[in-house]
């Protein structure tokens, strides 16, 4: 038997009032970015090996061979690829005090239809390519995740075998809103592009893969595979991916796993937007684990979907689904896992939307509890409850205000 800790986190943010703290008061670090480009909508950290390649100079802390970078993502920030308009953008960061810092990394303009495009010009500057006639990546939303994707990423289908055409009579094709993720070498270079919805079914569209969305959410795993959600797959069931993305092109396994998302067996029902958020952990031992959240899943509360893949086969096992208990919540709009109790195993805190009034002391009870079930008993091999009523468990910064 296995042994379960699960945590969900709750945040309840006050409505035109927000209360935040850093863990460093009194030397604040500040970056910004251009206005309106939505600078720090997603933020990583990033450990770049000196003597790797290429990642210039970055701010050094003097601990171990390695520069230390912050990863700030600005979804509608203007790209460096020619032909696009606030398509988003990655920004590396070095740690230093100074605010305007940042720098660009090159993401879109790479590749073409057939092949990831390396030519170099003239000093080892990289050829920009515009985007090509099939692709719309105005608005995409590049960096929304720090992975880095853009889950508004438009690819425009031949229509002759489709009997419709998002854009009316005479357009040049259906608008597959399946989004695209790219995988960068540590040096920041470009690797590879991900679209883990391209090639599959769309001929039911928005039944099926034509607007996935896919990239909504990414998590980069310690098994080196990162796990991709794609809320927007089979009528916005959603679902997860999981890809390979470490190794050589001829080693690396290019197989896509996927979380179960069909009619038949789909852990969650229509319109659950699963895959929302995603992480990744070892939560029922020496195994990966992978949760997704389903904000609108079980009628409107919410709900975190964990499942495992030992066998490395499709579709993931479902494991246990943890269920909100407030209409309208959004439960699992945010997810992170960590190893909260020190005791080896990750957790998974789940963060909903604002679902309290501010300006009722009563009912304002505290910004933050901790719902966690100690140890319970779950076996990923035995049918599981959907829903268990957690434990209350909450430290000194958990008080009643």
């Amino acid at each position: 038997m296995t042994h379960l800790a699960l945590a969900v986190v709750v945040m309840v943010l006050l409505p035109g009032r927000t209360f935040a703290f850093n863990l460093e008061t009194r030397h604040m670090l500040e970056k910004q970015g251009q206005p309106g480009s939505y600078f720090g909508y997603s933020v990583a950290g990033h450990s770049q090996r000196v003597g790797g390649g290429g990642g210039g100079a970055g701010g050094r802390n003097g601990a171990g061979n390695a520069t230390h970078w912050m990863l700030v993502g600005a979804p509608l920030g203007q790209n460096l690829q020619p032909g696009s308009n606030h398509s988003g953008a990655l920004f590396r960061c070095p740690i230093t005090l100074a605010q305007d810092d940042c720098t660009q990394v090159i993401t879109d303009g790479h590749r073409t239809d057939d092949f990831d495009d390396d030519e170099l010009l003239g000093d080892g500057e990289s050829r920009l390519e515009p985007p090509g006639v099939d692709e719309i990546k105005n608005n995409q939303w590049l960096g929304v995740t720090i992975f880095v994707c853009a889950h508004r990423y438009i690819k425009i289908n031949n229509p002759q075998s489709l009997a419709y055409s998002a854009a009316g009579p005479g357009s040049p094709g259906l608008y597959l809103g399946q989004g695209v993720c790219y995988v960068l070498n540590e040096d920041f270079s470009f690797g590879f592009a991900v679209e883990v919805c391209r090639g599959r079914s769309i001929e039911r569209e928005h039944q099926q893969y034509a607007f996935c969305q896919s990239g909504t959410s990414g998590a980069v795993l310690p098994d080196g595979t990162a796990l991709i959600g794609t809320p927007g797959a089979m009528t916005w069931k959603g679902t997860l991916f999981n890809v390979a993305i470490e190794g050589g092109f001829l080693s690396r396994d290019k197989f896509q796993y996927f979380a179960p998302h069909d009619n038949l067996h789909s852990p969650v029902p229509n319109y659950s937007y699963l895959g929302m958020a995603v992480t990744g952990g070892r939560f029922f031992g020496e195994y990966m684990a992978y949760a997704g959240g389903a904000p609108r899943a079980a009628q409107g509360n919410g709900e975190v979907v964990i499942f495992t893949n030992r066998k490395k086969r499709n579709p993931f096992d479902h494991v246990v689904s943890l269920r909100g208990e407030q209409f309208g919540s959004g439960f699992g709009s945010t997810l992170a896992s960590a190893d909260i109790n020190g005791d080896g195993w990750a957790a998974v805190p789940a963060t909903p939307q604002p679902i309290d009034n501010p300006w009722n002391s009563n009912r304002t009870k505290r910004l933050l509890s901790v719902l966690h079930t100690p140890h319970a008993h779950v076996s990923p091999s035995s049918p599981t409850p959907r829903s268990r009523k957690p434990r209350h468990s909450c430290g000194t910064d958990c008080r009643e205000g």
